[in-house]
């Protein structure tokens, strides 16, 4: 049996020594590595003997993941109440399910990143520093640090799409997403700037603020358009740290299933 290097990536380890901190995760059985296709990081076997290792591999408990209930969670925001987010995403997700749940998460992500001292990103910040921000603090600072993703892309790269069956597609999604990102800076727009305290909160002009709350939701959106789970039979939908950089071939390898009462789910691993 031969035993896979430990990753030396800080934020990878920051993200493990997190997860073991939290109740009923187990993570002793697996490696987190270089991806073996593109850039970033993956999970694999922690031993290339699979046969001697237990099934499953992984456990993430409910508590370490981040679901609609953490993004519609008042007091995981600052000042939250007197800017309306919480509420704004609530009515989304009750008018519109699918796509209000992928708006709540990002918008949570968002602001998580963006006001670092509330509770949400302290509950969760060794997962939200590895998500790939466009200023990610686990990048070379001359790096974008972005995943690539058609919500990052330029207008000539999406013409390469033109023609195709994708390109009404990436034109949608680009829409939505761009609708979604309007619709929230304002409520945002409060938050952030009280989270930068001081001189800074008073001189910081209106079109900087918008333009650093808007990279942030882009960033999130892409996290969440690629990384959620769909679950309770596509009723819900959940960001479970560490298990989404798992297999992503395509047919996939790896199969998941939810235990106790999580209302279901199983079956081939696929995440977006």
């Amino acid at each position: 049996m031969t035993a896979r290097m430990a990753t030396t990536d800080r934020g990878q380890l920051d993200l493990l020594d997190w997860a073991r901190r939290s109740d009923g995760t187990s993570v002793e059985d697996i490696a987190i590595l270089p991806s073996s296709f593109g850039d970033g990081f993956g999970v694999y076997p922690a031993s290339d003997d699979i046969d001697s290792l237990p099934s499953p591999l992984l456990r993430i408990p409910g508590s370490a993941c981040i679901t609609i209930q953490e993004a519609l969670t008042p007091e995981n925001y600052p000042l939250a109440a007197e800017a309306g987010l919480v509420d704004l995403l609530t009515r989304l997700v009750d008018a519109v399910p699918q796509g209000g749940r992928t708006i709540a998460l990002a918008a949570f992500l968002a602001t998580m990143r963006l006001c670092p001292e509330c509770a949400g990103a302290t509950k969760f910040d060794a997962y939200l520093s590895v998500l790939p921000w466009a200023e990610s603090p686990y990048t070379d600072e001359d790096e974008a640090g972005e995943q690539d993703h058609v919500l990052w892309w330029t207008e000539a790269e999406l013409e390469l799409l033109k023609g195709g069956k994708a390109y009404p597609a990436a034109l949608a999604i680009r829409d939505e997403v761009d609708t979604a990102i309007r619709m929230l800076t304002s409520p945002l727009r409060p938050l952030v700037r009280e989270s930068l305290g001081g001189l800074q909160s008073l001189f910081t002009p209106t079109e900087a603020l918008d333009e650093k709350i808007e990279a942030s939701l882009r960033a999130a959106f892409v996290s969440v358009l690629s990384r959620a789970f769909d679950f309770r039979e596509g009723q819900d939908r959940i960001m479970i740290p560490i298990f989404d950089a798992m297999n992503h071939r395509h047919p996939p390898t790896c199969t998941w299933s939810m235990e106790g009462g999580g209302g279901g789910g199983g079956g081939p691993l696929r995440t977006g």
